[in-house]
């Protein structure tokens, strides 16, 4: 069996949790591990104190080959190829929303990789730095030449411009602090106990304003001696299942030589694990904000193993306390200078185009609550004004859920770039963003059709579309009650379509859903949890809408008169008044809701909230069985991070 074949695993070697190599990562991988293997021959050296063979050496003092960490760093990348060693692609939905957020904002930031076992957590800034078009300094330091050497080199191959300095970041000075970002992965876990919290607070003191640390860290005990023979056992296993996929120019002496290297790494190797939630918090301390996800990965010694995702971070300078939540995010220049320009185009287009439907619409729950508001006559009062309450961060969006829609329109776009792709609904072009950006980063070229009952969603995504150079074609329509000739789809997104309907409504859409999909199709979506909205929620998100407008300093509506953002804060008041959500209020209704199609993943997770802060959210996978096969296709591996 391939390790890469797709193959089903085998029983007891791999676990559910684990994910087979891109061809690309296998392909460096398996040029560079024999080049990592010959720097550490020649550039591992013994530490006066700290580095990874420090803890082989307290405990097994008369092992020749615990004198350095060559064991360590010249075995790591023929492990990785096992997919037996904890790496940054265990955590990249989480490291690619992370990062991306930090270098929209700061496309020149100044970036501290912070250790390195190899190029790796390199490559997750590179694809981020893709994504992102930015142009980051990236410093990287490490006490040890071989993963320096390992990241130049792959630096050199794909034309990224990086200093790397052999040092420790404890004892010595560093000049090229401070940092927007510092980098890290499960960094943590080679540390010693008393060693951590030294780490921790220098991080802080390296870090601008603003800063963060972005890393992971696992969750576990000791690693006790049957572990580590069960870890070079199933290393053996592997290699010997990989049918010469492991490398390239395979020799039975050199398959020995490399088991060899197993078994010393299992016996010298070990984690200082962190045990709970708390003490990560506690490690962290010294920072303004943390936030900690708790996620289920392949694990090394023990399958599957429990991380956490962090991110630390300080505030900036002016931080207005007590108006910005806890979870809440600042927009990326990109995406503000977009809304800058759209939201008044937006509020002009839905002057011109928003208008009374027979049935269903924004404006339907305001009609029958309130039917002497003469806003209400028809939705203009929210298309016209939701993008104003983005500039503010204070409604749902995509971009709550970055990470699960990169990840799961990813999987689905490599396998079919040229997918049928139907987004269903849309308050802007804020849907056709997150598709876009999964496009450029598989290099799909999909067919996009967008429907929604309101002309104004449109024409902002067609405005949307032609700025970016995507083809798309839009149709006012209502989708339960017409015929779709672009149907079937391989693909229906949206984004908390579900809240904007009453109860009697959702099991339709879901319903019409499925009927439009291909066998094998998916509807990718998130919905948030809640109740009713009462009075004093909404003069609650009037009075914070108003405040946040005030400490924008100008960058709200820049070179505006004072009127106009007057006018604007009307808006933000009548939307209050008449916005309504039909929140779902449990799992179990999302899955009843979902009970037609074959297979069904929702995760939970917290987010900004709207007038509810925070709001608890599910991230939801429904699919369509394979007709051809009798059975699910593969399983969109999308719910690794919230």
């Amino acid at each position: 069996m391939s390790l890469n074949s797709g193959a089903a695993f085998s029983a007891g070697i791999f676990n559910e949790y684990q994910r087979p190599l891109d061809a690309r990562t296998r392909e460096l991988l398996l040029e560079s591990a024999p080049l990592s293997q010959q720097w550490s021959e020649q550039e591992c050296t013994r530490k006066p104190k700290g580095g990874m063979e420090e803890w082989s050496q307290d405990n097994h003092p008369d092992d020749a080959d615990n004198c350095d960490c060559a064991w360590y760093h010249g075995t790591w990348q023929y492990l990785r190829l096992l997919g037996m060693v904890a790496v940054p692609d265990w955590h990249r939905s989480f490291y690619t929303e992370a990062l991306w957020n930090i270098l929209r904002r700061k496309p020149d930031a100044n970036v501290l990789i912070s250790a390195a076992a190899d190029y790796g957590m390199l490559a997750m800034l590179h694809e981020a730095m893709e994504l992102t078009a930015s142009s980051p300094r990236v410093v990287i330091y490490d006490n040890c030449k071989t993963p320096l050497l390992s990241c130049q080199w792959y630096a050199e191959r794909h034309g990224i411009s990086i200093e790397t300095k052999c040092d420790n970041i404890i004892t010595s000075p560093i000049p090229e602090a401070p940092f927007d970002l510092i980098l890290t992965d499960e960094f943590f876990t080679v540390l010693k106990a008393e060693d951590k919290p030294l780490f921790s607070k220098r991080w802080k003191e390296l870090l601008k304003p603003g800063g963060s640390v972005v890393t992971a860290v696992m969750m576990g005990n000791a690693t006790t001696p049957d572990l580590r023979r069960h870890y070079a056992e199933r290393a053996r296993q592997l290699l010997e299942a990989s049918n010469g996929n492991f490398s390239s120019s395979r020799t039975k002496h050199r398959t020995e030589a490399i088991v060899d290297r197993f078994v010393a790494f299992a016996e010298l190797h070990t984690r200082h694990m962190v045990t709970s939630e708390s003490e990560v918090h506690s490690l962290f301390s010294g920072f303004d904000s943390v936030t900690c996800r708790r996620i289920t990965t392949p694990g090394e010694c023990v399958n599957p193993t429990d991380s956490f995702q962090v991110v630390a971070s300080l505030a900036p300078a002016s931080f207005a306390v007590g108006i910005f939540k806890k979870y809440e995010r600042l927009l990326d220049a990109r995406t503000r200078e977009l809304l800058l320009e759209s939201a008044p185009l937006s509020q002009q287009w839905s002057e011109q185009e928003c208008t009374r439907k027979p049935k269903g619409g924004m404006e339907e729950w305001s009609q029958d609550n309130l039917p002497d508001n003469a806003d209400n006559c028809d939705c203009a009062w929210y298309h016209g004004t939701w993008q104003y309450l983005r500039l503010l961060g204070m409604v749902a969006v995509p971009d709550w859920h970055r990470s699960f829609y990169t990840e799961a329109l990813g999987n689905i776009l490599r396998r079919k770039p040229d997918a049928n792709v139907l987004i269903s609904a849309a308050a802007d072009y804020g849907m056709l963003a997150m598709l876009h950006e999964a496009m450029k980063l598989t290099g799909s070229s999909p067919r996009v059709v967008i429907y929604d009952i309101c002309k104004t969603p449109l024409l902002s995504s067609q405005w949307y579309a032609e700025r970016h150079g995507i083809s798309i074609e839009t149709k006012c329509d209502n989708i339960i009650t017409s015929p779709i000739p672009e149907a079937p789809f391989d693909l229906i997104v949206t984004d908390e379509f579900f809240t904007v309907l009453k109860a009697e409504y959702k099991p339709l859409i879901s319903k019409r859903w499925k009927e439009l999909l291909k066998p094998g199709g998916s509807v990718v979506t998130a919905v948030m949890m809640g109740n009713a909205t009462t009075p004093d929620l909404r003069r609650h998100y009037a009075e914070r809408a108003r405040q946040l407008s005030k400490v924008s300093n100008g960058k709200y509506l820049p070179g505006q008169p004072e009127h106009c953002t007057e006018a604007v804060i009307d808006r933000c008041v009548a939307f209050a008044e008449l916005h309504t959500r039909h929140m779902v209020t449990s799992e179990s209704e999302v899955y009843s809701l979902l009970s037609c199609f074959d297979g069904v993943t929702c995760r939970r997770i917290t987010t900004p909230g709207e007038c509810v802060n925070p709001t608890d959210s599910f991230q939801i996978v429904a699919s369509l069985a394979e007709r051809t096969v009798g059975a699910m296709p593969m399983p969109i591996d999308c719910l690794t991070v919230g």
